[in-house]
């Protein structure tokens, strides 16, 4: 109920900045807020490409979700780089139960809006678990035995066998999840598991993912830029590890290349073109061994239908 209630709940400071979202038309972004993509409604914005149906439940849930498969995350250590308000990041830690899943973006105003809708999810938990008021006293049972094989001894001839005790639910959400305001391709930084995991050694993530990201790291940082970055994530991972990569397509940079002057003149200086990073990300320069195009989600508002990738690290 709570992703009903927040998915598209803006913020004072994005109705005031009048951000929109990241498809293929502006949406109504100031150049000031979404230099980096860093889009402060971007969620009230796309939340509407899950309704009409597109959606397993048809009440708005982000459809990329229907494209991934539980074993993906479960129980595996995750980062989800650019993770804007955090929706996407929880629908997925809160679905597919991973042991530890890290939001990062680099605007610090997106990480505290990330940070305070998690105290909704932690308010609700709190609430779910509150003893309700006194219940009026059960009648007292009869006392029955039960022999080694759990059948019962005497006492009425209906007696049930002694019930077995059910196994306490195991599901980590909400406390699986983090937001911390990164910048991976800072070379200072160290963004690693252990961070995040007491009394662990862990360096590298098992999974990371990145939606609808790599045109802002292109438009700001030029092909060198895009280049690094997916070295970096390599680097992140762990030997067979997975990458789960929605790259916007060429038609959108476009839309995006008069975000500001310096975004124009990198764009127009940009070779490598997203139809380009599936052998680049296999080439000796990174590294993916595998490679796997999910296909499209599905999502019914234009811009947002993208290919979502899977590419895995050799072991």
């Amino acid at each position: 109920q709570l992703f009903k209630k927040f998915r598209a709940m803006p913020t004072a400071e994005s109705l005031q900045a009048g951000a929109g979202g990241d498809g293929d038309g502006d949406g109504g972004a100031t150049k000031e807020t979404a230099a980096q993509g860093n889009y402060h409604r971007y969620y009230g914005y796309r939340a509407a490409a899950g309704v009409g149906g597109d959606s397993d439940d048809g009440d708005g849930v982000d459809v990329r979700i229907n494209l991934l498969q539980e074993d993906w995350f479960k129980r595996r250590v995750c980062l989800d780089v650019g993770c804007n308000f955090g929706q996407l990041t929880m629908l997925i830690a809160e679905r597919f139960n991973p042991a530890l899943y890290v939001g990062a973006d680099i605007d610090a105003k997106l990480i505290e809006n990330a940070s305070n809708y998690m105290r909704g999810f932690f308010k609700s938990e709190e609430a779910a678990n509150e003893p309700p008021g006194e219940p009026p006293a059960p009648a007292r049972p009869k006392k029955i035995l039960f022999d080694d094989d759990g059948n019962p001894i005497g006492g009425t001839p209906d007696a049930s066998p002694r019930p077995q005790q059910k196994p306490k639910s195991r599901k980590a959400f909400p406390r699986n999840v983090r937001f911390v305001c990164a910048d991976v391709l800072d070379p200072t930084l160290s963004l690693t598991p252990s961070r995040f995991i007491v009394k662990s050694q862990k360096q590298h993530f098992d999974t990371i993912t990145c939606f609808s990201v790599t045109k802002w790291i292109h438009l700001n940082h030029g092909d060198d830029g895009i280049k690094r970055f997916f070295r970096v994530l390599f680097r992140m991972l762990a030997p067979g590890g997975l990458l789960i990569l929605e790259p916007q397509p060429w038609k959108s940079y476009k839309k995006k290349r008069h975000a500001s002057p310096e975004i124009f003149e990198t764009f127009r200086k940009i070779k490598l073109r997203p139809a380009d990073f599936p052998e680049y990300l296999r080439s000796d320069a990174v590294g993916f061994a595998d490679f796997e195009d999910l296909g499209k989600p599905g999502a019914s508002v234009k811009g947002f239908d993208r290919n979502i990738w899977l590419l895995r690290k050799p072991e």
